[in-house]
């Protein structure tokens, strides 16, 4: 009986983020737990609120949701939501941006394994 495993075929999707600090930090997203992912549609509807300058707290909530879904990558790398706001300058417009962006990341996945 043989058995083999070819790592070649398999290719984790990423999302490469490139981030706003000197170093011009890069970080291979890769998908969210389930759990997490329910969370993530579950308030992606508060990115309004943010967009009209309302609630701080939703703010932070969000750039700490952010900061959870980037955490899911391959290069074991970590971050704060205040971490993202202040270390990498992401700005609420540049947050709107990570999220559409990582809607469409998990979009296509979706759509390739129907």
């Amino acid at each position: 009986m043989n058995f083999s495993l070819d790592l070649n075929i398999y290719d984790r999707p990423c999302l490469d983020l490139t981030l706003k600090d000197t170093d011009k930090t890069t970080i291979h997203v890769t998908t969210p737990t389930v759990e997490l992912s329910e969370e993530f549609r579950a308030n992606f509807s508060k990115m309004e609120e943010v967009l009209k300058g309302n609630g701080a707290e939703t703010t932070r909530y969000l750039y700490n949701l952010a900061a959870k879904l980037i955490n899911c990558n391959v290069d074991f790398i970590k971050v704060t939501g205040d971490e993202l706001l202040k270390k990498y300058r992401m700005t609420v417009e540049d947050l709107i941006l990570f999220y559409h962006s990582y809607v469409s990341f998990i979009e296509a996945i979706e759509k390739a394994k129907n």
